[in-house]
């Protein structure tokens, strides 16, 4: 069932300006070999608010169908026509919830030579409304301590990837997500552990029922597996925690709190 068929039932049921009250043996052209027809047996009259009652039309695929905003006031708590498979016609139903919509997702990498760090430009984002992923890395040598990368946005255009050892060249791929709506909060940042096996930071307070916690990566360690790699998780809903195997080490773990709403 193509859009403007869907259109069309609007403006049946509902006799927008009187522009549709009555329809009998018409043929509605809807382009070069596209027809609805509807004879007599299958329209009868009714008030706007019930709409005209429609049947035997074929070939109607629901799964297609995705529902058409309404703008009538008169329909505050149902502003969506729908196909409805069960009574096998059009109905005006509740959108439902809303949940995040997504914008764009950008993918790509960071190369670092020779340094510490490097950064690679991607287009222009809402920061409050994007977070970030490491996708893995591929150094040149070196050990888990010295290529382990950490990653972070830096700003609207600049992402940014660090390593511990200059010595290695390294290249860091990285996804970044972008929604236009749906999100409460976006916030990141890093936590490092010197010394110890626990440490915490504090965030600006997020609904732990409709947060997630991205690990962005870790920079630092020794040459034991134990002391180069660590864990996150929320405390509470102000706080991040980085917890380690093993104390003897310093390290820096990124992390992202993404909130919907």
């Amino acid at each position: 069932m193509m859009l403007h068929q869907i259109l069309l039932y609007s403006l049946m049921t509902h006799n927008y300006g009187g522009i549709m009250s009555k329809i009998r043996n018409k043929n509605i052209i809807l382009g070069s070999d596209e027809r609805i027809i509807f004879p007599n047996s299958q329209i009868s009259d009714t008030d706007s608010t019930s709409g005209l009652s429609i049947s035997g039309i074929s070939s109607i695929n629901a799964s297609k169908i995705a529902g058409i905003p309404i703008d009538n006031s008169s329909l505050a708590d149902q502003a969506v026509l729908k196909y409805d498979q069960a009574s096998g016609s059009m109905i005006f139903a509740s959108q439902g919830g809303g949940g995040a919509v997504l914008d764009n997702i950008q993918f790509g990498e960071v190369t670092i030579t020779g340094s510490k760090s490097g950064t690679t430009a991607i287009n222009s984002i809402d920061v409050n409304k994007s977070v970030i992923f490491l996708l893995g890395f591929r150094p040149s040598g070196g050990s888990l301590s010295t290529t382990s990368p950490r990653i972070e946005l830096t700003n609207s255009t600049l992402v940014t990837a660090y390593q511990t050892s200059s010595v290695n060249d390294n290249i860091v791929r990285f996804m970044v997500v972008e929604f236009s709506s749906g999100i409460a909060s976006s916030q990141g940042g890093n936590i490092t552990l010197s010394f110890s096996q626990t440490n915490d930071d504090t965030i600006s307070e997020v609904d732990l029922s409709k947060s997630i916690l991205i690990h962005l990566g870790t920079v630092g360690g020794a040459a034991e597996i134990t002391r180069s790699v660590a864990t996150i998780s929320f405390v509470n809903s102000t706080t991040v925690r980085v917890t380690a195997s093993a104390s003897n080490a310093i390290l820096t773990v990124g992390y992202h709190v993404l909130e919907f709403n």
